[in-house]
């Protein structure tokens, strides 16, 4: 991430090549999510998600990431993806999901649909949570087994009443 400019700026930032080919000598295939973190209230960075906290009776909150899958050309989410909360003010986020039926090639997408449940209307702060998923991708040359990746994505946005 480059400090200053947003994220629609500068897309998944600066490309180092020197580090890029460290960690290609040591990769091991999985899934992620891009952007592999999603902190709604980090200004400038998530403007202009971050200008306006969310609140009981708005339109829902919605967002698309993409996910990156590097165990093959297909594959596919084992499950939906699941809403863990973490902070008490998360356990008032009615959060859902949309997603590719499947990935190819390489990837697909994730779109999030985010309300403040009646049971949030009267809370202030900040909610914090994960979105979790499973992706499976057909085994690898020389592989019996399917390929499996957990991937796991913190998610925070504000909420105001």
């Amino acid at each position: 991430k480059i400090p200053g400019p947003m994220i629609y700026e500068q897309g998944n930032g600066r490309l180092d090549l020197e580090a890029s080919y460290e960690i290609l000598k040591h990769y091991t295939p999985r899934a992620s999510l891009v952007p592999g973190a999603l902190d709604f209230s980090q200004c400038p960075y998530m403007w202009p998600h971050c200008k306006q906290d969310l609140y009981h009776g708005a339109m829902p909150f919605m967002f698309n990431a993409t996910i990156v899958n590097g165990m093959g050309l297909t594959g596919w989410l084992e499950e939906a993806p699941k809403w863990i909360p973490e902070s008490g003010y998360a356990v008032h986020l009615d959060v859902r999901f949309a997603f590719s039926e499947e990935l190819w090639p390489w990837s697909g997408y994730l779109a999030l649909y985010i309300r403040v449940k009646a049971s949030g209307k009267a809370v202030q702060g900040k909610a914090s949570g994960k979105i979790s998923f499973t992706v499976l991708s057909p085994p690898g040359k020389g592989e019996t087994a399917l390929r499996r990746s957990v991937v796991e994505v913190p998610v925070t946005v504000g909420v105001t009443p």
